[in-house]
């Protein structure tokens, strides 16, 4: 995980840059989506969230279909089991 930390009105913020993702119970963001993709889920009723920052690339609209987009989820949910052990998706 690459953490880049940007200050928003005097608090610092955590942000998931392009190709990565991250967990934590404190701030975090992800800038520049555009084009991208990006996941936001919430864990422990709220306690945790979880971004995921995907480039174009990663889920390309020319190749989507249930079986790609099937397989897109199963990275994130297995991304989200790598950095939130015991969460669960709230």
């Amino acid at each position: 995980m690459t953490l880049n930390t940007i200050n928003v009105k005097k608090e610092m913020i955590n942000d998931i840059e392009m190709d990565w993702f991250g967990s934590s119970n404190d701030f975090l963001s992800t800038t520049g989506v555009g084009p991208c993709v990006a996941f936001a889920v919430l864990l422990a009723s709220g306690q945790n969230i979880f971004i995921e920052h995907r480039s174009d690339l990663f889920l390309p609209i020319d190749k989507m279909d249930i079986n790609n987009v099937g397989l897109c989820l199963n990275n994130v949910g297995e991304h989200i089991r790598l950095t939130s052990l015991g969460s669960t998706i709230t």
